[in-house]
């Protein structure tokens, strides 16, 4: 059978705003196959809220419509998910009065100009105190999502909440009474929704900034029961302090895992990597830690990294950027591969030692909240992250696109004895026969099965791993039987 080469291609870096910046989020509107991103402005227009509709062109990027304001108070703290059940946008902020949130609905157009209406009022989440660093994750299960935000209570008495939020018909949004889960300095969270053994659950990590636990990357699991959210089990992925910042999440549903990314301040900023596997049922689900923590990138400087995971291609996509802009990764650099055997994650890449150069001619920086700025678009089968020119003035867009590989342990069958057309009958040296299709073998040597098809000596850097024979002569290999 034919095998699909395991590639990707980054598309063109696109402008969705081109003065200052800050806090921004990303979510992907399945409805109308559209991305919708909200940041705050920086030095033009102090601290108003922007929203911003684009449409995904097939290698060309993104085109984005005119970025409109939602919030003339000084905001902060965005974020935004999309809600399948009312095919509805929703936009969590902070003002100084409080946190709030807002309810849209994206009307598409064929002009690349799409625009975003929302409903008129603007809803508190907590109406207690003033919700900041919110972030949120919406259940198909139950058609709610969880929202985790901390509050101030005064001096240095931090505590963070959880609450459900609905969406009606009418586009109002409600939340439960918020529940206080704990006194932790929670700080630059990522929540991600998940399913264990057919149990559906949320998995926040955050960097712990309480007195005594300083910058440590911690998992914690929720759970809905009814209209209470339910506090499951809680993991550190690091105990040393100043171990872990700007920590992100993935989940891959197919092997029902994640992939943990954060920066390392104790060892100058790589981009270090962690697999977890849940473990338990009910309130007792925690996330384990698989194997040792893995140190990605030689690069010192690196500011802060975004995992996703791209589903038609089943591996991870990670972005990062140098706070340094030095040469190795000026421009910004990604990673694209998955966990292997030993639980170690596994790049395609051998380009560079710090992954795939973005863009070399220019620094690219990344939200430096932490926010992990970066969604999976299935119609368009790629990764879309948004990034700056380093200078704070232009907002930009790239997509990456992943293939998958049909290769398996068990569909090899053999090696073809000549190339024949589309239609022609095929000839085929089966496991234990002799090719002699081959040349330029090397004596002795065991060979595999590339990703892309074809053989070489060294075992294909990504699972699975297939043996295609070992070689008794230049132009003779012994088909594995």
């Amino acid at each position: 059978s034919n095998i699909s080469s395991t590639t990707e291609r980054l598309n063109k870096s696109n402008a969705f705003y081109t003065s200052g910046f800050e806090n921004d989020h990303i979510t992907y509107d399945k409805a109308n196959n559209r991305f919708v991103a909200v940041f705050t402005t920086g030095s033009s227009s102090v601290g108003q809220l922007y929203v911003v509709v684009g449409q995904n062109v097939t290698n060309a990027g993104i085109a984005w419509g005119t970025a409109v304001v939602v919030e003339t108070n000084t905001t902060s703290s965005t974020w935004v998910y999309y809600d399948s059940y009312r095919e509805r946008v929703v936009l969590l902020w902070t003002e100084t009065a409080g946190g709030y949130a807002r309810v849209g609905a994206v009307q598409a157009s064929s002009a690349f100009n799409d625009s975003i209406t929302f409903a008129n009022t603007k809803t508190l989440i907590d109406g207690t105190a003033v919700a900041y660093s919110q972030v949120a994750a919406f259940d198909e299960s139950t058609n709610k999502a969880l929202v985790v935000f901390n509050n101030t209570s005064g001096g240095s008495n931090y505590t963070s909440n959880v609450s459900q939020a609905t969406v009606d018909g009418s586009d109002a949004i409600t939340f439960t009474t918020k529940a206080q889960w704990t006194t932790a300095d929670i700080v630059q969270p990522d929540l991600v929704k998940a399913v264990h053994n057919n149990e559906h659950y949320f998995a926040l990590i955050y960097r712990d900034n309480t007195s005594g636990q300083y910058d440590r990357p911690k998992i914690q699991n929720f759970r809905f029961n009814g209209n209470n959210v339910e506090v499951c089990g809680g993991t550190y992925i690091e105990t040393g302090t100043n171990s872990g910042v700007m920590p992100n999440i993935a989940f891959n549903p197919d092997l029902e895992e994640f992939c943990a990314t954060y920066i390392r301040a104790a060892s100058g900023g790589c981009v270090v990597v962690q697999r977890l596997t849940a473990t338990g049922t009910g309130t007792g689900i925690t996330l384990q830690k698989q194997g040792s923590i893995e140190v990605l990138n030689n690069d010192s400087d690196s500011g802060n990294a975004y995992v996703a995971y791209h589903a038609a291609g089943k591996k991870y996509v990670i972005v990062y950027y140098s706070t340094s802009g030095g040469s190795t990764v000026q421009g910004g650099a990604y990673y694209i591969g998955k966990f292997g055997s030993n639980n170690q994650f596994v790049a395609e890449q051998t380009q560079v030692s710090n992954g795939v150069v973005i863009n070399p001619s220019q620094n690219v920086t990344m939200n430096d909240e932490g926010r992990n700025t970066i969604v999976y678009d299935p119609d368009h089968k790629e990764v879309v992250t948004l990034l700056d020119n380093g200078t704070l003035s232009n907002g930009q867009t790239i997509s990456i696109n992943v293939t998958s590989t049909t290769l398996e342990s068990n569909n090899f069958i053999g090696i073809a004895t000549s190339t024949v057309a589309d239609g022609e009958v095929l000839e085929l040296t089966t496991q234990g026969g002799i090719s002699t299709a081959l040349a330029n073998l090397k004596v002795g040597k065991q060979y595999y099965v590339q990703h892309n098809g074809s053989l070489g000596v060294g075992e294909t850097s990504l699972e699975p791993v297939v043996e295609a024979g070992i070689a008794i002569s230049e132009t003779e290999l012994i088909v594995k039987g």
